[in-house]
């Protein structure tokens, strides 16, 4: 008998203790999404360019939307290597509004077969850090 009582009290236990966490995951999430500051979201954080012949450049515009509720600031932009350049369209997005950063990939005579370019972008969103990834096939 003491026993069940024992094992009631605990499963009582470990189920309330689920509960609160499911509650307190979801408040987590609500407060994070009214937190009063910018937010970078990418309509798509990668892009694959098939296959590409050594000596041509490929280029692709990553879009983003400031779905924050203060000004999103651009601080860098940051490649994995010199074979691949960014453009951005403007460095401040007003919430709501949306803004482009282009990247060009050149690859260089040792990189062929298979390429996975990254792109850093640091801004002073809450998500502060995005990657960003081009990848593809380099022929000859």
């Amino acid at each position: 008998m003491l026993l069940k009582k024992i094992v009631f009290i605990i499963g009582f236990w470990l189920i309330s203790c689920f509960v609160f966490a499911q509650d307190s995951i979801r408040l987590f999430k609500d407060t994070l999404s009214r937190i009063d500051a910018p937010r970078i979201t990418f309509s798509s954080n990668s892009f694959h360019f098939g296959n590409l012949k050594m000596g041509n450049s490929v280029s692709h515009t990553f879009e983003f939307t400031n779905t924050g509720t203060k000004d999103l600031k651009i601080l860098a932009v940051q490649t994995s290597c010199n074979c691949t350049t960014t453009l951005l369209e403007k460095k401040i997005i007003p919430p709501g509004e949306k803004g482009k950063i282009t990247v060009i990939y050149t690859p260089k005579p040792n990189q062929k077969n298979e390429q996975k370019k990254v792109i850093l972008v640091i801004s002073n969103a809450i998500n502060k850090e995005e990657l960003l990834y081009m990848t593809g096939f380099v022929e000859n």
